[in-house]
């Protein structure tokens, strides 16, 4: 609720009708994911105004200096932000970083209690892991562009314990300031959880260097890793496409990928077995169909069934084995 001190947090019954205000949470709705719950459905996941912020930085009367920018000569084709609200000064730095600076916590939702989680940082990913004993976090860090908005800024991709502690960095991600026109930046992207699974983590890498006009077999491989995260990445499958996301089945033996290709206009959904990679059974859409990735809803999207605060599966008739069929809307 938009307050005059700031967004609070309530929290309601809907045996009782009963609502109540969490005292002490600030939250912080720059970034997104603000405020969700955990799997376990009596904690939330919170971002809050750091403690001691202070005052946002005051306006300068005079630069401190000039506005320095680099050019390494390459001839590169990048999407531009010419009408976008990029930063464009040191000054537009200090507050950037001073709105986007979140402390996340979590909240018990029966008692109120407040319990802080690792140190404040420009946080814009937050995952909470189907078993509830893995957080998937993402937080931005300098130095940041005046040519591109935040989602291209340095990041780190880290699985944290629900006690802050940081478990495994999965991917420390440079300055992208130079991506070809339709293309995506190279190196790990479009981290998810694996919905079916207690702690499996999924995502995938350009073999094309994010370039639609390089040639290959294969644009993107799909990667996957399992807690505790001890061994080295597993390649799950590749994509003739760019890789979009999946659709999970209900059960171990089914997902479907969703591939997509910006220049033909055409989206294919593959069914795979996740357990063995292997491709089947393409569906090819015509351009009517290229969307957002299907949802509840959109013709020919599996019916979904909600497991957990933000995990939705594929459901499946049963047995699986004999015809492994979906119901659709």
């Amino acid at each position: 609720m938009i307050a005059a001190a700031g967004i609070e947090l309530w929290g309601g019954e809907v045996a009782s009708g009963r609502v109540h205000k969490f005292e002490g949470v600030r939250l912080n709705p720059i970034l997104d994911d603000d405020a969700q719950w955990m799997p376990d459905q009596r904690t939330v996941l919170v971002k809050l105004v750091p403690e001691g912020l202070g005052a946002p930085p005051s306006a300068l009367e005079t630069p401190r200096g000039p506005n320095v920018q680099e050019a390494g000569g390459e001839k590169r084709a990048s999407s531009t932000y010419e009408v976008r609200d990029v930063l464009k000064s040191p000054r537009d730095e200090e507050l950037f970083e001073y709105y986007a600076t979140s402390q996340l916590a979590l909240v018990d939702f029966a008692t109120g209690k407040v319990t802080p989680l690792g140190k404040p940082a420009a946080f814009t990913n937050l995952q909470p892991a189907p078993g509830g004993q893995h957080l998937l976090v993402t937080s931005l860090h300098r130095p940041y562009s005046y040519l591109t908005t935040y989602g291209r800024f340095p990041s780190e991709v880290e699985v944290w314990s629900p006690t802050g502690a940081v478990l495994h960095k999965v991917a420390s991600l440079p300055l992208v300031d130079a991506v070809p026109i339709g293309g995506v930046p190279t190196g790990p992207r479009e981290f998810e959880w694996r919905p079916t699974e207690p702690a499996t983590l999924v995502w995938a890498e350009a073999l094309d260097a994010g370039d639609w006009k390089v040639q290959v077999p294969d644009r993107d491989k799909v990667m996957t890793a399992k807690a505790p995260f001890q061994g080295e990445p597993v390649e799950l499958t590749r994509t003739a496409a760019r890789y979009v996301g999946f659709w999970w089945g209900a059960r171990a033996n089914l997902a479907f990928l969703i591939e997509d290709d910006v220049i033909k206009h055409w989206r294919r959904v593959h069914t795979i077995g996740p357990r063995g990679p292997r491709r089947a059974q393409a569906a090819r859409l015509g351009p009517l169909e290229r969307r957002a990735l299907p949802g509840p809803g959109v013709p020919g999207a599996p019916r979904a069934r909600q497991r957990g605060a933000r995990d939705r599966a594929a459901r499946q008739h049963h047995p699986p084995e004999r015809h492994g069929r979906l119901a659709r809307r």
